[in-house]
C-alpha cells in the first residue's frame, strides 16, 4: 500500500532523517551488493584516505515525503564501486539501508559526490 496522505509521508520521511539522531548515519561505499544484512567485505578498503562519512540531513520539507542529505565528498581507493550504504557507525556497526549506485570505475584514488535521499511515496 502507498502512502498517500502528504503530512504523513513528511512525518515517515522525517523519522527516517532522524534514525539514530544522537549519534548520526555514515555513508559507505561498496563494490557489491552489501545484502540486507550489511557484509563489511564489500566496503572500500581504509587506504588511500576511504573513510566512513557523517550523513547530515536537511529538514524534511511541509507535504514532503522526501528526506534529502547534504552531498557527501567520499574519497574512493582505485576500483569499480557500485553500492551506498547507510551505516549506524562510522566503524562496523549495523547497515541501515543500502542503493545500487552504477558502477563508479576509477583508475585512481578519487572524490565520489553522494547526495543521500530517501522517499515515501
Amino acid at each position: 500500500m502507498s502512502i498517500i496522505v502528504p503530512k504523513t509521508q513528511q512525518i515517515l520521511a522525517q523519522a527516517y532523517a532522524n534514525i539514530n539522531a544522537p549519534t548520526g548515519m555514515f555513508l559507505a561505499i561498496h563494490n557489491a551488493d552489501p545484502g540486507q544484512s550489511g557484509t563489511p567485505s564489500t566496503e572500500a578498503p581504509s587506504t588511500n584516505g576511504y573513510a566512513r562519512k557523517p550523513v547530515t540531513w536537511n529538514p524534511v520539507p511541509a507535504g514532503s515525503g522526501t528526506a534529502t542529505a547534504q552531498q557527501v565528498n567520499m574519497t574512493v581507493p582505485a576500483g569499480a564501486w557500485t553500492y551506498a550504504a547507510l551505516w549506524d557507525a562510522a566503524t562496523g556497526g549495523n547497515m541501515i539501508d543500502r542503493v545500487a549506485i552504477g558502477n563508479s570505475t576509477f583508475q585512481t584514488p578519487s572524490t565520489l559526490l553522494v547526495t543521500p535521499s530517501f522517499t515515501i511515496s
